[in-house]
């Protein structure tokens, strides 16, 4: 249950028992599913995080021991980092008032906390707009849905039309206004594209249509934690691509040994044309899928097949000959 294969299936068992020697009772003890919840959490999920404080921390401290900083006090440690970081960050071009009234009205209109606020809101509710489609639901819901992702679309058109005038080229020199950009872009496209072309041509059309998703993302931009836990991500994307350089070449490892072990076993349920290790391509897959917990064990079951060519041939054979004898035993009228 640690590795999470197959634990609900256990789950479900725990919760229909009776007494011994009484058949099962579908879900006849409910309550009992907690002890399985609270082993998933404590077992499977506390257990994994913990493991991996363990390799930050020891990795962390290591890095500084490589880094000589190992000597510094916490106080000097900080300095260092507050260093680091202004020479890292760039200045902002100060936004200064234009000469031209009009401009000056458009940037008076972005820098209003009220607009930052409606922009906001507009999100959320295009958000719940995009949540309203399932099968088989009323042509009028389809066109009211229709007619207020456009509403949203002409919305987003103006908020990128008054930051472009307020800023100019500025507009285009922050990462956050690019995105923006892009998805107005992006939702034009897709309008274009609904507009001139049958939805039922193929799946190309939906998804240039569901572009207008990667709104939600602006969230991120006014929202600061949200902004912070984003940001956190993208300076750890390097260590990412440490830590899965790390897992390709264990895969790589692991792939050829497989190859060297059970590159003769019988292709045959568990094991089949894309699960096995008969060249390392298929190896390598077979691994990365037994790296995520999917159904790992039957691959390991899979493997451990026997090659045998002694068969036992019992006249009427009965269920026990079977069971006792395993597969080496057939009858005699089988082929």
């Amino acid at each position: 249950m640690a590795t999470i294969v197959g634990w609900a299936e256990v789950m479900y068992l725990g919760m229909s028992t009776t007494k011994p020697g009484y058949t099962f009772d579908y879900k006849n003890r409910p309550l009992w599913a907690f002890f399985f919840i609270v082993f998933i959490i404590i077992g499977a999920f506390f257990i994994l995080n913990l493991f991996v404080g363990v390799v930050i921390s020891t990795f962390n401290r290591e890095k500084e021991s490589l880094g000589k900083n190992f000597l510094l006090t916490d106080k000097q440690k900080e300095w260092l980092d507050m260093k680091l970081l202004m020479f890292r960050s760039k200045p902002k071009k100060l936004v200064v008032k234009h000469n031209n009234q009009f401009r000056s009205a458009f940037l008076k209109i972005a820098n209003h906390p009220m607009f930052d606020i409606f922009i906001m809101l507009c999100i959320i509710l295009n958000t719940l707009v995009l949540m309203l489609k399932w099968y088989d639901q009323p042509q009028g819901i389809t066109d009211l849905t229709e007619g207020l992702n456009y509403l949203f679309a002409g919305i987003f058109t103006f908020e990128a039309f008054i930051k472009l005038v307020a800023h100019g080229k500025n507009y285009f020199k922050e990462g956050w206004n690019l995105f923006d950009f892009a998805i107005v872009i992006g939702t034009f496209i897709g309008i274009i594209i609904s507009s001139t072309t049958d939805v039922t041509v193929g799946p190309s059309t939906t998804i240039v249509r569901s572009f207008r998703i990667f709104r939600v993302f602006r969230l991120v931009k006014r929202a600061r934690s949200l902004r912070l836990m984003f940001t956190t991500f993208i300076v750890t994307l390097p260590a990412l691509a440490n830590v899965g350089g790390l897992l390709m070449l264990l895969l790589y490892l692991y792939s050829i040994l497989g190859m060297y072990l059970f590159a003769e076993v019988k292709v045959q349920a568990p094991l089949h044309d894309n699960v096995n290790f008969q060249d390392f391509g298929t190896a390598f897959l077979a691994l990365i899928r037994a790296s995520t917990g999917e159904a790992w064990h039957d691959i390991m079951y899979g493997t451990t097949r026997s090659f045998s060519i002694t068969f036992q041939c019992i006249e009427s054979p009965t269920w026990e000959d079977y069971r006792d004898a395993g597969f080496e035993t057939v009858g005699c009228g089988f082929e």
